[in-house]
């Protein structure tokens, strides 16, 4: 989706929720947009020139710089494009123009490459593609070329073209701007019977490597991408990495402080309109703390202070606009190569992810990247494409512990892990009902949870979906409990916020074993074990309660203080039963309950 077209679907939402006037009110534009020029002239623009300007100076002439997409990459690489251009008018009034920084603006050759817009999908359309963007240079510096059609070897062109610049253009040096660099390999990445990704590896390597010989040429040059595999390889260390730097933390992204200064009338206008339409009084301070929850939580260095927190700015932006919380970045982002990566790991495999609800602990070598094309470690993939980031950093041990930057990310990532699972690709089709389902539970009704429930899990056995040569999934009970840990990690990572002390946790130690999973709400705590066996029969559900019971896994929540539930669940992995894929039961523990099941079962007191 264009950016144009996405901004047009957010402003008829507005008008269709907010009820309001959509006629040009006093407001100014939102940042929409990755033109600097037109942003700055028609929308609010973040200053970013003093950090800029921190980078210039520095006095490194390469450098590479790795995001998550959707945060203002593009929108950096035009505002450098526009400085080194020398166009100073354009800078007048920001933090760069400042005189005790003395800039010159002075004039170079700007040469840009955007990766994301070329052509990929087959062996030598990488390279055609960078042909013709040399080509189109050529033209837009007046300059003609030996070489005039995109059959011609790249290498030659690109010799041919920093040639002629350097013969009509003398003294003048360039700069060269790579926006997306990996997107062509990045697409193709961990998909069966694909060698794209390493043909067009071998094509990026060619073009840096050219870009490398002309070095005497070379003012500066700045590569974005949203992660560095294999770039160790391509730029054979010659380029500086800010991706992890802390005076680089804020580059792209809006921190508190710079919401406050340039989205206050926007924000002021969600507290009025939300106020009108719900008629509870919502303050600047209440909105700043909803899309705190749902958008802030980026650390892009080691210092994980307040000041160098980022709020994600495509979010920050669609919730101006709509003034409803919604997955934004989920919405309008790839996630190709975190999806392609996912789909080679097994149930039991992607049950271990769920670490990272919690926090998640490496050194600085699992966040940078390796020289190997297909990397396939996840924690680095999900830091590097937005899914994880850095919570806190411990100085003595050198080590990050990780984790779901907000809500937003939380939610989509465990719905993505659902989708993979049970293979139903609209995910609406099992969080249709999130409060309902919240509601259930609250409100102890065990069997209209489950029913639901159920209804997933006929629709992927009953539709053979798994096994398939696409993952490495079967049915089992390690399936089930990854398919239920996904749906409730997900759902109550967004209910949590209407309830929050609400918190499932999966795979709980207890002093006698492991309970699979665990689920505090305000008023009640849930406790889960989950077998293997045959609806049918009741001795197997009974034989999932007995574990609980006797290991007491439900001893420590029974304070008092809450109503504490035992489940016990039998999930039936024979695909051809087509009306029913588990049983369960459910006991409200005291003592009284606890020994008249007992007798009841004929379970003897130890």
């Amino acid at each position: 989706m264009n950016i144009v077209k996405l901004k047009l679907y957010f402003t008829l939402l507005a008008c269709s929720w907010a009820n309001t006037n959509c006629s040009e009110t006093e407001l100014k534009k939102l940042p929409w947009g990755q033109c600097f020029e037109k942003v700055l002239q028609d929308n609010i623009y973040v200053d970013k020139t003093g950090i800029i300007y921190e980078l210039i100076k520095d006095g490194e002439k390469y450098y590479f710089f790795s995001h998550p997409r959707r945060f203002g990459k593009s929108l950096l690489v035009s505002t450098l494009f526009k400085i080194f251009s020398g166009n100073s008018h354009l800078f007048e009034n920001l933090a760069i123009a400042d005189p005790t920084y003395d800039y010159k603006f002075e004039k170079h050759v700007v040469l840009h490459f955007d990766f994301s817009s070329m052509a990929t999908h087959k062996e030598g359309a990488l390279e055609t593609s960078i042909v013709f963007a040399l080509l189109l240079e050529a033209k837009h510096l007046n300059i003609t070329l030996l070489s005039t059609d995109t059959s011609e070897r790249m290498a030659d062109v690109m010799t041919d073209l920093f040639g002629e610049i350097s013969k009509q253009y003398g003294k003048r040096k360039i700069v060269i701007l790579v926006d997306e660099y990996n997107d062509a390999i990045t697409q193709h990445m961990f998909k069966k019977n694909s060698t794209l990704a390493e043909k067009n590896l071998k094509t990026m390597t060619k073009f840096f490597t050219v870009l490398k010989s002309q070095n005497e040429h070379i003012a500066f040059c700045f590569v974005t991408g949203v992660a560095n595999f294999a770039i160790k390889s391509m730029f054979s260390g010659q380029f500086t990495d800010i991706s992890l730097h802390p005076k680089y933390a804020t580059l792209v992204g809006f921190t508190k402080q710079e919401l406050e200064n340039n989205f206050k009338d926007h924000i002021s206008h969600v507290a009025n309109t939300k106020s009108a339409i719900e008629g509870k009084t919502y303050n600047a301070t209440d909105i700043l703390k909803i899309i705190g929850v749902m958008y802030d939580g980026y650390h892009f260095s080691e210092d994980t202070s307040e000041e160098k927190s980022v709020f994600n700015p495509i979010s920050i932006v669609g919730y101006l606009e709509v003034m409803k919380s919604r997955p934004f970045w989920w919405e309008t982002s790839t996630h190709s190569s975190v999806i392609n990566l996912l789909k080679e790991y097994s149930e039991n495999e992607l049950l271990g992810l769920y670490v990272y609800n919690e926090t998640k602990t490496v050194t600085r070598s699992g966040l940078s990247g390796s020289h190997e094309l297909h990397y396939n470690n996840p924690t680095y993939l999900l830091v590097q494409t937005g899914y994880l980031t850095i919570q806190s950093y411990d100085k003595k041990l050198y080590e990050y512990n990780l984790r779901f930057p907000n809500k937003e990310v939380e939610t989509c990532f465990f719905k993505l892990i659902s989708q993979l699972l049970t293979g139903i690709i609209r995910a609406e089709d099992m969080w249709i009902d999130l409060i309902g389902i919240h509601r259930m539970l609250i409100q102890k009704d065990v069997d209209g949870f489950f029913k639901k429930i159920e209804i997933v899990l006929l629709q992927t056995i009953g539709s053979n979906v798994y096994p398939d040569t696409q993952t490495n999934f079967c049915y089992s009970v390690k399936w089930f409990h990854a398919t239920l840990c996904s749906i409730l990690k997900g759902m109550y990572s967004y209910m949590n916020m209407l309830d929050p002390e609400m918190k499932v946790t999966c795979e709980y130690n207890t002093a006698e074993g492991t309970a699979h999973i665990i689920i505090v709400h305000s008023n009640v705590v849930y406790v889960w074990e989950l077998k293997a066996g045959e609806v049918n029969k009741i001795a197997d559900t009974r034989a999932a309660m007995k574990q609980l019971l006797e290991k007491k896994y439900y001893q420590q929540f029974c304070t008092g203080e809450k109503d504490v539930v035992a489940v016990g669940i039998v999930f039936d992995s024979d695909s051809s039963n087509k009306t029913q894929t588990i049983a369960w039961e459910s006991l409200l523990l005291n003592e009284t309950n606890i020994a008249e099941w007992k007798t009841k079962n004929n379970i003897i007191p130890q």
